[in-house]
């Protein structure tokens, strides 16, 4: 999952993987390898990643579908009838089981 979201974040912000790997003191050759599963960043070079994409370390990995928690925040704020508007989001970004969960709790640490 990791090389197909590099691949689509170095695509959307018009970035080829030269510039990715100059912007991450990489060579071309290892950003080529990442997009392709055949290699794996390093902690810090996953850290460096999510900073350069503003994603989250999750969205990168695959392991959350949504790219920056904080705007989950600003979907569960946006109206009154918060759990209906919440639930027609969730629908429409095709949130996960878990990412829901993910989303409720921070809710719920955060609105007291």
């Amino acid at each position: 999952m990791f090389g197909k979201r590099l691949k689509e974040l170095r695509h959307s912000n018009n970035m080829t993987q030269i510039d990715l790997a100059e912007s991450l003191n990489l060579s071309p050759s290892t950003i080529g390898m990442y997009e392709q599963s055949r290699r794996e960043p390093d902690m810090e070079t996953l850290l460096h990643i999510s900073q350069l994409f503003n994603v989250s370390v999750d969205y990168l990995t695959g392991r959350s579908n949504i790219m920056r928690p904080t705007e989950a925040m600003d979907i569960l704020e946006e109206k009154d009838g918060l759990y209906f508007h919440f639930a027609q989001q969730a629908k429409q970004l095709e949130l996960s089981e878990d990412d829901v969960n993910f989303i409720l709790d921070i809710y719920k640490k955060y609105k007291k």
